[in-house]
């Protein structure tokens, strides 16, 4: 973790949107993770089964709030695909067909 925003202010290709406004996709909490990616809540939990922006990894706000209180800025944060996610040579422990 590099940094944790408390009411992160969005800029995007078509302008900012301040922090608490509505339509500020990234909710409350922000945390960077480095090299562009960062861990997110949404406005609206509904939105969660939605695509985001490249890099964001999104979760309810209630996740986001338990997250940005459990990490700390320097936390080792490991990201790996879920068990649904198609095994594949990319896929630790598995071997290409």
């Amino acid at each position: 973790v590099r940094d944790k925003i408390n009411g992160p202010v969005y800029n995007g290709p078509n302008g900012s949107v301040a922090a608490g406004a509505p339509g500020n996709p990234l909710g409350a909490r922000w945390i960077d993770l480095g090299n562009g990616i960062g861990i997110h809540a949404l406005a609206d939990d509904s939105q969660l089964s939605t695509v985001g922006g490249p890099g964001c990894l999104r979760v309810s706000n209630r996740d986001a709030e338990d997250l940005f209180d459990i990490l700390s800025i320097g936390s080792r944060v490991i990201v790996h695909a879920g068990a649904a996610a198609p095994a594949g040579p990319e896929t630790p422990g598995t071997a290409a067909p």
